[in-house]
C-alpha cells in the first residue's frame, strides 16, 4: 500500500514538473514574439524590453537552485525557435541565450540569498532589494556580456558602450514593468477574487482614467512648446500615486504597467514624446524615463503595504489584549506622551 502511494506521489510530482516545463517554455517563446513584435529595428532584435528573461527569472526565483537546470533546459528550444525565426546567426543566438540565463540566474540567486520572498512587495526591504538586484546590479553586470550580441550581429566594437546601455535598459525595464506584476499574480495562484465589487470597479476605473490621461499627455507632447513638456509628463502622476495609495504594491505595479504600455506604443508608433535622434535613441530615452519613474512608485506602493500591515497587526493585538483583560476582569490603558494618543480597554 505504501509503495503504491509513493508511486502516486512520484507520478503526480512528475506530471506537475512536466506541466511547469511546458508552461515556462511556451511563455518564454510568446515573450520573445511579443518583443519582436514591438521591436524598432528592421532585424527585430532590439526591443524596449525583453519579456523572456522575466519569464525565466520568475521560474528560477520560485524554485530551489537544484531544479534550475529543468527550466533552463525548457527555454532552450523556445529560444532557438524564436531567434531562428528572425534569422539570428548561431553564435549570436547562443551568446544571447547564455546572457539571458545569466541575468535571470543572478537575479534569482541574489534575491534568494537575501531571503526576499512572498509577499514580494509587502515591505520596503523586499522592494528595495528587488529593485537594486533586478533593475540595477544584475542587468548592469550581465550587460557586459549581452553587449556582444549586437557586436556579433555586425555592430562595431567602438559602440560597445552603447550596446551595453541598450542591453541593460531593456532588461532593467522588463524587471520593473513586468517582473512585479508577474510575481504578485503568481503569488496569488490559485486565483481567488474575494475583493468587494466596489474595489474591483474602482481598480478598473483608475486603470482606464490613467490610460486615457497617458494617451492625452503623450499624444500632445511632440506638438507643444518645449517649456510645457514637463507639465504633460507629470500629468499621469496623480493617478499613479492614487493607484499606489488605494491598492498598495498591486496598484503601483499595475499603474507602472499601464503607463509603460501606453508610452511604448506612442514611442514606437510616433510621433514620439522622446525625440532625441534616431529611433533607437528615442527608445533608449523612453526606457530611462520609465526606469526612473517605476523605481520610486514601486517603493511607495511597498511602503503603503507595509504600513497597512503594521496597522492591521496593531489592531489585532489590541483586540486580543482587550479580550484578555475583559476575561480576567482588569482594565488596561496606555498614554503616549510624544503624540498624546490614548488607548484603553473597554473594561
Amino acid at each position: 500500500m505504501r509503495n503504491g502511494q509513493s508511486g502516486d506521489v512520484s507520478g503526480n510530482d512528475l506530471a506537475k514538473t512536466v506541466r511547469i516545463f511546458c508552461v515556462v517554455a511556451i511563455a518564454y517563446y510568446l515573450g520573445a514574439e511579443i518583443a519582436f513584435l514591438v521591436g524598432t529595428l528592421s532585424d527585430k532584435i532590439f526591443a524596449p524590453f525583453w519579456p523572456p528573461n522575466v519569464v525565466l527569472f520568475c521560474a528560477l526565483v520560485l524554485t530551489p537552485p537544484r531544479q534550475w537546470w529543468i527550466y533552463i533546459l525548457a527555454v532552450l528550444p523556445a529560444h532557438i525557435a524564436a531567434e531562428l525565426r528572425v534569422g539570428m546567426p548561431t553564435t549570436q543566438l547562443f551568446i544571447a541565450f547564455v546572457t539571458n540565463c545569466l541575468v535571470a540566474a543572478i537575479n534569482a540567486y541574489a534575491l534568494q540569498w537575501l531571503k526576499v520572498g512572498s509577499p514580494w512587495f509587502g515591505n520596503v526591504r523586499n522592494a528595495t532589494a528587488y529593485v537594486f538586484v533586478t533593475a540595477f546590479a544584475g542587468p548592469a553586470f550581465c550587460a557586459f556580456g549581452g553587449a556582444f550580441v549586437q557586436i556579433l550581429g555586425g555592430g562595431s566594437f567602438d559602440d560597445y558602450g552603447l550596446y551595453w546601455a541598450r542591453w541593460y535598459a531593456s532588461n532593467a525595464l522588463g524587471s520593473l514593468t513586468l517582473g512585479p506584476i508577474a510575481l504578485i499574480c503568481l503569488d496569488k495562484i490559485p486565483f481567488s477574487i474575494v475583493s468587494p465589487v466596489r474595489r474591483r470597479i474602482e481598480a478598473l476605473l483608475i486603470a482606464t482614467v490613467l490610460a486615457l490621461t497617458c494617451i492625452v499627455a503623450f499624444e500632445e507632447l511632440p506638438t507643444i512648446a518645449t517649456g510645457y513638456i514637463p507639465a504633460l509628463l507629470y500629468l499621469p502622476l496623480p493617478m499613479i500615486v492614487w493607484s499606489a495609495v488605494r491598492f498598495g504594491a498591486k496598484g503601483a505595479s499595475g499603474a507602472i504597467m499601464v503607463v509603460s504600455l501606453v508610452l511604448i506604443w506612442r514611442t514606437l508608433n510616433g510621433p514620439s514624446p522622446f525625440v532625441v535622434g534616431s529611433a533607437e535613441a528615442n527608445v533608449f530615452a523612453m526606457q530611462l524615463f520609465l526606469i526612473g519613474l517605476s523605481t520610486p512608485i514601486l517603493l511607495l506602493g511597498s511602503a503603503i503595504e507595509e504600513t497597512r500591515h503594521a496597522e492591521a497587526v496593531t489592531r489585532e493585538r489590541e483586540a486580543r489584549i482587550s479580550v484578555a483583560a475583559a476575561s480576567s476582569g482588569v482594565g488596561l490603558w496606555q498614554y503616549e506622551i510624544a503624540t498624546g494618543a490614548f488607548w484603553a480597554t473597554d473594561y
